[in-house]
């Protein structure tokens, strides 16, 4: 006994040994906290940028778009609408008929809001509109765009299935606040989207002999969209009598949508493909990180769904995500062939530190400034504990979006010309409340 006694301190010694060797390779920075820790500190980022998105939304952008009316809702003739009512709505100026700018930015804003109100994160005192506001804002937008689907023929087009899902996903936030007509239009809208794409089947890169379809552009985007809308509608809208023909048809977007040339052949569902066999993606006639980005955007969407309905994540929705993740952070690009300097798209700082820094291989058509996308994948990868690395990217990504975001009073992100997309402020919203909501109810 005496002879172990005297042996322990030696033992513990050489433990400690070991471990100043082991950390004194890794930078500080990459010596992480807890998991919980890490959920907790991200947290608090992604919060901040939700409710600074929301302020420029709520104050800025809102005073210049809306002014409150209100609209006479008639029963239909199909009868699956029973009430008449007169409601309060918010619509442009300049009305739903130019398309996707206005419809899609008012859905995102109602998404954004809906999502901040129901997670128990929004902050009056940051947005600058109470919280009673805000929800009476967000059943006017419900409103208007239920009713203008109803109204204005634009659904069951390219972009619809995602203005939908967010129409859908933002009313059931505040369902309890909506009137009857309301929720009849709404469900009625989910139901016609879901049942229009019942008639569709995936689009895809690469068909499953390896020849490229569709040049310049994967399908991937597209496919995850149609995807999110019909996994909501059968989850959130269980006693559709179509319901499980939209859970199926779902995950076979899902299979399809990320799929690469490998899996073809594998998985009778895959019929082609929509990723390059190294994780990138190709969009806009160039190899696209947003794109790639764009995959966490409805992973985090059908995550949302699954767990606000009590079900299970379909396996579907995670497929290839290790791949694009190493796309975005191994696969080295040739300075020769592409943009200069080369290298990764993520980047690398001094003594092997992660920065907030994104190259593009061949460029980019929307901007170059956009990081809330980045921090959404960095996220996704940190739910699923496929790379310990992730924390320190998304806390490096979160933190240039609040830098961006400190520097004006509205808290908006892009200064003039630093965007080519109109609606940058509002997706970046709508991907802010994601984080959140993922990182609040994360286990």
């Amino acid at each position: 006994m005496g002879s172990g006694t005297r042996k322990r301190p030696v033992a513990v010694l050489a433990v400690l040994v070991v471990l100043v060797v082991t950390f004194s390779s890794v930078p500080v920075a990459q010596a992480l906290p807890g998991r919980w820790t890490q959920r907790n500190n991200l947290r608090k980022l992604a919060v901040k940028m939700s409710n600074n998105s929301l302020r420029y939304l709520h104050t800025t952008w809102f005073r210049n778009t809306y002014a409150y009316s209100t609209i006479t809702i008639v029963p239909d003739a199909q009868g699956t609408q029973q009430t008449t009512q007169t409601v309060e709505v918010l619509v442009p100026y300049s009305g739903f008929s130019a398309g996707e700018m206005p419809i899609r930015s008012q859905a995102s804003a109602l998404y954004a809001t809906a999502i901040a109100l129901e997670s128990g994160y929004y902050s009056a005192s940051t947005v600058g509109v109470s919280a009673e506001e805000a929800r009476r804002r967000s059943v006017a937008w419900t409103t208007g765009l239920a009713n203008s689907y109803a109204t204005d023929n634009w659904g069951c087009g390219w972009q619809s299935p995602l203005w939908v899902n967010y129409l859908g996903y933002g009313a059931k936030r505040v369902w309890p606040s909506l009137p009857q007509p309301t929720r009849d239009l709404v469900t009625r809208a989910v139901a016609a989207e879901a049942n229009h794409l019942l008639a569709e089947v995936p689009g895809h890169y690469r068909n499953a002999g390896g020849w490229i379809v569709n040049p310049g552009n994967s399908q991937a985007e597209e496919d995850a969209w149609r995807a999110s809308l019909l996994i909501f509608a059968a989850r959130e809208f269980p006693d559709n009598p179509n319901s499980t023909a939209w859970e199926n048809h779902g995950r076979l977007y899902l299979a399809n949508a990320y799929a690469s040339p490998s899996q073809v052949g594998g998985d009778p569902r895959i019929t082609g493909s929509n990723i390059n066999p190294n994780g990138t993606v190709v969009n806009h006639g160039r190899i696209h990180p947003d794109y790639m980005l764009s995959q966490s955007e409805f992973i985090a969407k059908i995550a949302l769904v699954s767990a606000d309905t009590g079900t299970q994540l379909p396996p579907e929705t995670r497929n290839n995500l290790s791949k694009v993740w190493s796309g975005l952070t191994r696969v080295s690009f040739s300075a020769k062939r592409f943009a200069k300097p080369g290298g990764t798209i993520y980047r690398w700082g001094k003594k092997n530190t992660q920065t907030s820094a994104m190259y593009f291989p061949q460029g980019t058509d929307w901007s170059r400034y956009r990081r809330f996308n980045a921090a959404q994948m960095d996220v996704e990868v940190f739910a699923s504990q496929l790379d310990w690395r992730s924390y320190n990217w998304a806390q490096q990504h979160l933190l240039y979006v609040l830098k961006q975001q400190s520097r004006y009073g509205d808290r908006h992100i892009f200064p003039k010309g630093a965007t080519s997309y109109p609606s940058d402020e509002q997706f970046a919203a709508v991907t802010a409340a994601e984080i959140s909501a993922r990182l609040i109810e994360m286990r």
